[in-house]
């Protein structure tokens, strides 16, 4: 039994190293505690047809044409694949990027949830490093990025290098990271707008866009809260001066994306091509806490606005505390360069990583650059002090309906996180975020100037509608069990909750309230929680008996229904008090009295949950064993 035990946790680690129990879709291929594996097999065809067909073919609708290759990615076989060379100066480079398209040939085809794989070369980089670097940087900052992940590639068997795979920015990234994929995106490139996907003018967009510099610089930190997402797009150019991007929009004000939510007015940007950054000369600083020359226009006039440009030196001040630093990005490059090392050296192409340690000279060199310059202009980014446990997740509810949940000012039943605050002085939430990806988690932010009273609650709408009135956010919760973190500008975890499976119009609570462990109890929303067992119904609900109560180990317990409930079918559930699932069943409900086995076979004496469902109600009743 005790072999059995480590075999079988043995697998789940492995599983786990491989990113096989994500919970979201990408989770494994962008797993970069791996190095991934990706044979494409076409017999007769080469990659330079590939390329010669890259440069001068387009099917009826203008578009780039796919070639039918099997595929094999990590051991999982997709037998036919689109595939073509892909990107434009890089497109030139000997070693080819390639683009993969699963559902090209095969409708509905994927790995992983991913349907489009983008395969970068590292142009003009030998350390295979900074792209995954830059993109990393870029998503603990908040901002919607990539992920990233390196991958032996061969292409009929034989081996072409170690390349980057890099996340599709389309309508599956829009969804999880905007709550919608009903927008606009665009995309800009050496020849200008690109239209990725969705419908409207963007002639629109960009005039808008285009009219950001006529703003009078009093009134710009006034007016483009309104217009852009302010706050991210600081993040993303800070990020682009510390990592000392050379090709993008910073300094070619190209290669990234823009987009605007169908519900929506705020534009976002989104960053795209990082692999040529940290270069620098071995006598040169780099880029000035405000660069002298700066292409990007909304950038440019945005650091004429005294109270904006206070806000992006906060930011970049604060990414030198918890992101930029020399422990986190060593330790970082160190793990990427110990996982793809002997890849690097096979490469036919860059059979050397000699840059590894080029790329910790550029970090300690633009850390030291921008720290003294943030020092000489007295930069304080500070956050204010929240004394520990004074700020919690309070309650929530991941499944409600009308018959006993808690409308939105919609009329909505939506999922619902309550926070509370324990202390005695109120909290400002404006540097404070709610995620539901702890690699990610500035997912969601609360709007500048949101308070929490002290010994006062907020309930946040996790429904992915962050256009309605109220606190709505771009996520949801899981039914099925998951996470939740709450956290402040410098990532600091300010509280957390990992939960199993959950049930309809019942809250999982603090209690006793503010302090206490999460329990099942009745919801009380912008209330105080209280530990009840009752449950919600109609009027004339069924109600179940369950004797012999208390019950003794190895006896057997009955279930009696009565009521006149028109549900056929209910869905039994043990429990613990802590709220653990011990185990799941369904029985019929139109027989009077039904068996009910014990929570399991080795359960010792306690006090349990049974939660029996149907579709309009729940009901939960304690049972004592002995």
């Amino acid at each position: 039994m005790k072999k059995r035990r480590m075999y079988f946790a043995a697998i789940l680690l492995l599983l786990w190293a491989n990113g096989l129990l994500s919970q979201e879709r990408g989770d494994a291929l962008y797993n970069n505690n791996v190095l991934h594996t990706i044979r494409i097999t076409a017999p007769g065809l080469t990659l330079d047809a590939m390329y010669k067909s890259f440069l001068k073919d387009r099917d009826s609708l203008g578009r780039y044409v796919y070639f039918d290759v099997a595929a094999n990615i990590d051991g999982v076989a997709l037998p036919h694949v689109g595939a073509r060379i892909k990107g434009q100066v890089t497109a030139f480079d000997p070693k080819r990027p390639l683009k993969l398209d699963l559902n090209r040939f095969v409708k509905g085809q994927e790995y992983d949830g991913v349907t489009k794989i983008n395969i970068h070369q590292g142009w003009m980089e030998k350390s295979y490093v900074r792209e995954m670097l830059a993109y990393n940087i870029m998503r603990k900052a908040g901002v919607p990025a990539s992920r990233t992940s390196p991958c032996r590639v061969y292409f009929n068997d034989k081996y072409i290098g170690l390349y980057t795979l890099v996340e599709q920015v389309n309508k599956n990234f829009l969804k999880d990271k905007y709550s919608s994929k009903k927008g606009l995106l665009l995309k800009k490139v050496l020849q200008g707008w690109e239209v990725k996907s969705g419908k409207g003018r963007q002639e629109d967009l960009l005039d808008i866009l285009a009219d950001i510099p006529n703003i009078p610089v009093d009134a710009l930190d006034e007016m483009l809260p309104d217009i852009i997402d302010v706050d991210r797009f600081l993040s993303l150019m800070a990020v682009e001066v510390l990592i000392e991007a050379r090709d993008d929009i910073l300094d070619n004000n190209k290669d990234y994306y823009l987009y605007r939510p169908y519900k929506g007015s705020v534009i976002h940007y989104i960053p795209w091509d990082l692999n040529i950054c940290f270069y620098l000369r071995k006598d040169s600083p780099g880029y000035d806490l405000i660069p002298e020359r700066i292409i990007q226009p909304v950038f440019k006039h945005i650091l004429k606005n005294e109270a904006l440009k206070q806000r992006y030196m906060e930011i970049l001040c604060r990414m030198l505390v918890n992101n930029f630093t020399e422990k986190r990005l060593f330790n970082l490059i160190d793990r990427y360069e110990a996982l793809i090392r002997e890849a690097v050296a096979e490469d036919p192409y860059v059979p050397t990583t000699e840059q590894i340690a080029d790329v910790k000279r550029i970090i300690r060199t633009r850390i030291a650059h921008i720290t003294k310059q943030l020092s000489q202009r007295q930069v304080d980014c500070s956050l204010p002090e929240v004394e520990g446990g004074q700020l919690v997740i309070n309650e929530l509810v991941t499944s409600q309906d009308s018959s006993g949940g808690f409308a939105d000012p919609a009329g909505d039943y939506p999922d619902w996180v309550e926070l509370y605050n324990n202390g005695s002085s109120p909290v400002d939430l404006s540097d404070y975020y709610l995620s539901v990806d702890k690699d990610f988690l500035k997912l969601w932010a609360f709007p500048e100037g949101q308070t929490i009273g002290p010994h006062s609650y907020l309930v946040v709408w996790a429904d992915r509608e962050p256009y309605e009135s109220g606190l709505h956010s771009v996520f949801k919760l899981a039914k099925s069990g998951g996470a939740l973190f709450l956290s402040n500008a410098n990532d600091e975890i300010i509280d957390s909750i990992t939960y199993d499976t959950q049930m309809t119009n019942i809250a999982y609570a603090r209690i006793p309230n503010g302090t206490g462990p999460f329990r099942f109890t009745k919801p009380t929303p912008l209330a105080r929680n209280e530990y009840t067992l009752a449950t919600q119904g109609p009027p004339e609900s069924n109600k179940i008996t369950l004797h012999p109560n208390p019950v003794k180990r190895g006896g057997q317990l009955a279930l009696d229904i009565t009521g006149s409930s028109e549900e056929k079918w209910g869905r039994c559930t043990w429990m613990t008090l802590a709220g653990h699932i011990l185990s799941e069943w369904s029985i019929p409900m139109d027989r009077e009295k039904v068996p009910v086995p014990l929570p399991s076979s080795s359960y010792s004496a306690g006090v349990y949950l049974f939660k029996i469902q149907s579709d309009d109600q729940v009901i939960v009743q304690k049972v004592v064993g002995y």
